[in-house]
Parts: structure tokens; sequence; C-alpha cells
């Protein structure tokens, strides 16, 4: 779906309803909806959404749940990690990065493809259950990435580093080039919780990365 579509159904419901609530990982789109929405409540995460005083007050979280979810992380840890694995590649396309060490005019490179993440690691012990088989847990890790970014062509030919190039336009090169990069982001996990008198079964439904915190480079 476009943002336009989904603007003007944000627009819509806005027109009728007295307190909308949105959430969206894209900030420029966040801020272009509340400028024009000015009364519209906008979240950057399901995370944050859920942090709110709102979204509280709806929360009952079923501590039998909690404690069924808690064992099943402590026991399946490999799991959780080949589904990260999974979505990060997928996730980070298309993603900027802001670094002194990119010789582009504003220090940023776009992600044109990644390989699978190594060194994953989940805090589970600042993981946040919302009820509903939904847990946020904190993850850092560690992945490979093509990037590229435009190079003034004279600082290209003043520079003793070969890289990787192909004529933009008269000024600029294109730069194409594999860094490897740290990230910091928040895991929603969603499980299926089946219970009745003889049986507590659960399993891992879906896995997205709710936010993204914090990604640099490594190399």
């Amino acid at each position: 779906m476009s943002l336009q579509l989904i603007f003007q159904n944000i627009k819509k419901i806005y027109s009728k309803e007295k307190n909308v609530h949105f959430v969206s990982n894209d900030k420029d789109f966040l801020a272009a909806c509340k400028g024009l929405l000015t009364n519209l409540q906008i979240y950057r995460s399901l995370d944050e959404s859920i942090k709110s005083d709102i979204c509280k007050a709806f929360i009952d979280v079923d501590e039998s749940e909690k404690t069924l979810i808690r064992a099943y992380c402590e026991n399946n840890s490999q799991e959780f990690q080949n589904r990260i694995a999974e979505i990060v590649p997928n996730f980070l396309a298309w993603k900027h990065i802001s670094s002194n060490k990119i010789p582009d005019d504003n220090n940023e490179c776009t992600i044109v493809s990644s390989s699978e993440p190594d060194y994953v690691s989940c805090d589970f012990s600042e993981a946040i259950y919302y009820g509903e088989g939904i847990l946020v847990v904190p993850c850092n890790f560690k992945t490979d990435v093509e990037v590229s970014y435009y190079l003034y062509k004279a600082d290209y030919y003043a520079m003793d580093q070969i890289l990787s190039v192909s004529d933009h336009n008269d000024h600029y090169f294109e730069v194409e080039e594999s860094i490897q990069i740290s990230v910091k982001a928040l895991i929603r996990f969603e499980f299926e919780i089946q219970k009745n008198e003889a049986l507590k079964g659960i399993y891992l439904r879906n896995c997205e990365i709710d936010s993204l915190k914090q990604i640099e480079m490594t190399s």
C-alpha cells in the first residue's frame, strides 16, 4: 500500500474520530502526518505505543503466560537467533547509515543488500511482556552489508584508496562498498499460547524488528 493511500485512510478516520493513534517506523512520514493532522497521536514503534498511558489501561498481563514464555525463551535461544537472521536482510535494505568515515558530501550511505547477521545477542532479562503473546526484546547483532554513496570525482582522484566506482554524472561517482555494521534494535516476538486443563502449549508465531535503535559502522 502506498504512503499516499495510507495517509488518505488515516485522514478519513481522523475526520470521524476524536482520538486517532498511528504507528510507523517511517519518521519522515510520521512528521508529515503530524504536520497536517495536529491532534494525531503518533508512535515510532509498537513498543512505544504500548508504553503510552492509553494502552497501559487496556493491558492485563497474565502472569502464567509470562512464566510460560520466559521458560520458552530460556530453552530455545537458537530458534530466536535463527528467526532474527531470517528477517534482518529485508529490514536493513535501503536503510541509511551516517558516519564521518563515509566520504559522501552528507557523510551518508545507503544499504543495498545485507548478509544474515553474526553475533546475535538477545537480552531477555530486559524483555517486556505486553500480554496477548507479545514480547519485545532488546537485541544486538553485527552483519556485513553492501552500501552505495556518491563521491565527488575530484575527491576520489585525490585519494590513495581504490574503490569500486561507476559514473553517476559529470561530477560524481557512485561508489559500492562492503562494510560491517553493528545494530541495536527491539525485536517483537509473537507467540501462540494454547491453554486448557490438560495442556499448556506455546510456539513462536512471528518475529519482526519493532524499532531500530542504533546502526553504526564497525569497519
